[in-house]
């Protein structure tokens, strides 16, 4: 017996073909993925929201530094039982802000709040907490350097923040906020 398929259905055929492979196509692929925005090598902000190394202040008037970066677990070296990061392996400690290659940098937005100065530090010399950190001074802290708002050559690195004050308010410390620009 001899079958032929009428030159009628020879459109219809291909386009089930062609459903059917488009399907299967479509069937095993997956929707668009965003990748991380990668810095150009100058710097790049890790966080928008900065951790402190301390959560509260007494009132009054004293000298202080409190330290800053981008931890999720508290800041660095900080152990909490409770929640399970007694390390760096199982606390992920961030950096406040990375800088590619060396880079001349200027601090745009410099608010600083209710502190006096604001230094940024290398990152590494915070861990474990406390580190080469000064107590109540930042500029004694390993490798830090003041943030005036003039230019700055700032090498290639991960760094954090160190706020001075000279006195806390009744109602606490107001964060300090910083923009960078390349200049």
């Amino acid at each position: 017996m001899d079958m032929k398929i009428g030159r009628k259905y020879i459109a219809t055929l291909v386009a089930i073909l062609i459903v059917v492979v488009v399907g299967a196509v479509a069937a095993t692929s997956i929707g668009p993925q965003n990748g991380q925005p990668i810095g150009n090598g100058s710097i790049s902000g890790n966080c928008a929201t900065l951790t402190p190394s301390q959560t509260q202040a007494l009132s009054g008037t004293y000298n202080g530094a409190i330290l800053f970066d981008c931890s999720t677990f508290g800041f660095e070296g900080w152990t909490s039982f409770s929640i399970g990061c007694q390390s760096a392996s199982t606390c992920q400690q961030t950096p406040a802000f990375t800088v590619g290659s060396t880079a001349n940098l200027r601090a745009t937005t410099l608010m600083l709040g209710s502190y006096s100065k604001l230094f940024y530090y290398p990152h590494a010399t915070t861990y474990p907490f406390p580190g080469g950190f000064g107590g109540t001074s930042c500029s004694a802290s390993i490798g830090s350097v003041q943030i005036t708002g003039s230019p700055q050559t700032v090498p290639a690195g991960e760094y954090n923040y160190c706020a001075e004050f000279i006195s806390v308010p009744p109602n606490g410390l107001a964060m300090f906020s910083i923009a960078w620009n390349s200049v």
